[in-house]
C-alpha cells in the first residue's frame, strides 16, 4: 500500500475515534482494555497488513483518548460547578463584544469569585449600547445558568467549543478597570471600529448592513428580510464569514486575477494568500474565519497537483491540527464541518463539472464556466448537511451564484479600498463610494428578485440525519462512477 494512503487512513481514523468519542460516553478502561487486547492480536499477526491494521486502529484509540483529555473538568475551581447560583464575580472580557439588534453578548475569562480564581468562561447578555470593550474588567452580579437547548439546536454543545458551560441574563454589571490595550488583537479590533463608522457614515440602507456583512463578517446585524431574501435564493453563505464563503471566494479571486488581470498561475497562489489574510485581519481574525481561511487555502494547492491522495491528504491534515486545537469542531461547529466539505466538494466535482460544462464560454472578463462549475460542485457535499441544519432547498441557488459570484470579490476589492482611502481622505474615499454602491445594490436586487420568484425554495422541517447519510451514500456511488467507471471506457 502506497505510504499516501496509509497517512490517509491513519488521519481518518483518528478523526473517528474523535467523533465516536463525541457521540458516546466511553470508559478509560473500556478502551486500555479494547487497547491490549488488539495490540496482543496482532502479534501474532506479524506481515505488513497486520502491521498497518494495527497502526491504523492505535490512530483510532489516540483520537478516543485526545478527546476525553481535551474534556473540561467541572469542579469546585470551574465556575460552571455554581451554574443555578446567584454570584458575584469579577471577570475580564476576553473576546469582541458581539452586537446584535436587540442587545450585546460579553466572554468573560479570568474570572475571580470570593477571592479565588476560577476556570472557565461566561457569557453574559447585556444591554444594547452598553459601553464596554475588549480588555474592561467589570464585575457582574446575576444568576449564572447552563445553557438550555433551543429545539434541535443544541445550545450547550455549540458553546462548549468555546470552553463556555456558563451563560448570564441582564445582570448588574459595574465597570472596575478600562485599561489600555496594546496588544495586537486590541489594534485590530480598533481598525475594525473605524472601518465600521466609515461605513455606516457612508452608505445608506441595506447597502452599509451588507458590507458589514461581508467585509467586517457582522453577519448578526442584518435585518431578518434582507436574510430571508439571500436565504430563499441560495446565497446565504455571502452573509457568513464561513469556510463555504471563503472557498468560494478563494476560487473566484484565483480565476478574476488569473483571467482578467493575466497574473501567471505562480503568482496567483501568494497573491491570494495576501488578499485573504488582509480580509481575516480586517474582520477582526476570529478562529472561524482563519481556520476557514486555511480550508480554503488547500484549493490552491489542489490547482497545483494532479494527485487525488496528495489532495485529500493536505485537506486531511489541516482538518486534524485544527481538531487537535479543539476537538469540539468536529462535531459542535457547524462551521468547521460546511468548510471542510465546502472545500472537499470543490476539489472532488469542480473538473467533473467544468467539463459538463464544456459548450459554456470561459470570457477573459467573464469566465461563465468556471463560476458556474464553481456554483454546482460546492453545493453537492454542503447541501445534505444544510438540509439536516436548516432545512432549506433552493433551486434557483446555482443561476443566483452565477448572477453575483464574480461580483462579490470586485464589491470586496473596491470596499477595501474604500476603507483605506477613507483612513487618509473623505474625498479620495468617494471615488470608490460609487461603484462599491452600484455593486451592492445590484447584488442585493439581484437576490430580492429572485427570492420572489415562487416555487423554488422550499423548507424542509426536521430533514433526519439518516436522510442526510443516505444523500452521502448516493453522492459516493455518483462519484465513484464518473471519476473511475466512465474513465474506463473507451
Amino acid at each position: 500500500m502506497a505510504p499516501s494512503k496509509i497517512f490517509f487512513y491513519c488521519l481518518s481514523s483518528f478523526v473517528l475515534g474523535i467523533g465516536m468519542a463525541s457521540f458516546l460516553s466511553i470508559s478509560s478502561f473500556f478502551v486500555y482494555f479494547i487497547s491490549a487486547f488488539i495490540l496482543v492480536l496482532a502479534l501474532f499477526v506479524i506481515n505488513k497488513k497486520g502491521i498497518i491494521f494495527l497502526l491504523v486502529f492505535v490512530f483510532f484509540i489516540a483520537g478516543i483518548i485526545y478527546y476525553q483529555l481535551r474534556e473540561e473538568k467541572i469542579d469546585e475551581n470551574h465556575i460552571a460547578f455554581y451554574n443555578g447560583q446567584k454570584v458575584v464575580f469579577q471577570g475580564k472580557v476576553v473576546k469582541e463584544i458581539d452586537e446584535r439588534l436587540d442587545k450585546i453578548k460579553i466572554t468573560f475569562g479570568d474570572i475571580v469569585m470570593n477571592n479565588r480564581n476560577l476556570k472557565g468562561k461566561i457569557l453574559v447578555n447585556a444591554p444594547l449600547y452598553s459601553n464596554y470593550q475588549y480588555g474592561d474588567i467589570l464585575k457582574v452580579e446575576c444568576k449564572i445558568e447552563k445553557p438550555t437547548n433551543q429545539g434541535r439546536f443544541n445550545y450547550a454543545n455549540y458553546l462548549s467549543r468555546y470552553g463556555i458551560y456558563s451563560v448570564c441574563y441582564w445582570p448588574k454589571i459595574k465597570v472596575i478597570e478600562s485599561p489600555k490595550q496594546n496588544s495586537i488583537y486590541s489594534k485590530i479590533l480598533k481598525f475594525k471600529k473605524k472601518s465600521l463608522d466609515f461605513i455606516i457614515t457612508n452608505f445608506p440602507e441595506p447597502q452599509a448592513t451588507f458590507l458589514l456583512a461581508i467585509l467586517l463578517g457582522l453577519k448578526k446585524q442584518v435585518h431578518t428580510d434582507m436574510r430571508c431574501w439571500f436565504s430563499l435564493s441560495g446565497v446565504s453563505h455571502l452573509l457568513a464569514v464561513s469556510g463555504l464563503h471563503i472557498a468560494i471566494l478563494i476560487q473566484v479571486i484565483a480565476i478574476f486575477l488569473t483571467n482578467i488581470f493575466l497574473i501567471k498561475r505562480q503568482k496567483v497562489f501568494p497573491l491570494t494568500i495576501f488578499i485573504i489574510s488582509l480580509f481575516i485581519i480586517l474582520i477582526g481574525a476570529p478562529a472561524s474565519a482563519i481556520r476557514a481561511g486555511l480550508m480554503g487555502l488547500v484549493l490552491l494547492f489542489a490547482s497545483k497537483i494532479e494527485r487525488p491522495y496528495s489532495t485529500l491528504n493536505s485537506l486531511l491534515l489541516v482538518g486534524v491540527l485544527m481538531l487537535l486545537a479543539n476537538p469540539k469542531f468536529l462535531i459542535f461547529d457547524v462551521g468547521f464541518q460546511l468548510s471542510f466539505l465546502a472545500v472537499l466538494s470543490i476539489c472532488l466535482f469542480y473538473k467533473l463539472f467544468n467539463k459538463w460544462f464544456r459548450k459554456i464560454p470561459d470570457y477573459r472578463f467573464l469566465p461563465m464556466r468556471s463560476c458556474l462549475s464553481i456554483a454546482f460542485s460546492v453545493q453537492i457535499l454542503v447541501l445534505p448537511l444544510v438540509l439536516y441544519y436548516f432545512g432549506n432547498l433552493s433551486l434557483i441557488a446555482p443561476v443566483a451564484n452565477v448572477l453575483i459570484l464574480l461580483v462579490v470579490p470586485i464589491a470586496m476589492l473596491l470596499g477595501f479600498f474604500f476603507i483605506f482611502a477613507s483612513f487618509i481622505n473623505f474625498w479620495l474615499a468617494q471615488i470608490f463610494f460609487w461603484p462599491v454602491w452600484f455593486l451592492t445594490t445590484y447584488i442585493i436586487l439581484i437576490t430580492k428578485i429572485l427570492s420572489d420568484i415562487p416555487y423554488l425554495s422550499f423548507v424542509i422541517v426536521d430533514f433526519p440525519l439518516f436522510g442526510a447519510l443516505i444523500v452521502y451514500i448516493l453522492i459516493f456511488l455518483f462519484f465513484y462512477y464518473f471519476s473511475f467507471c466512465q474513465k474506463d471506457k473507451p
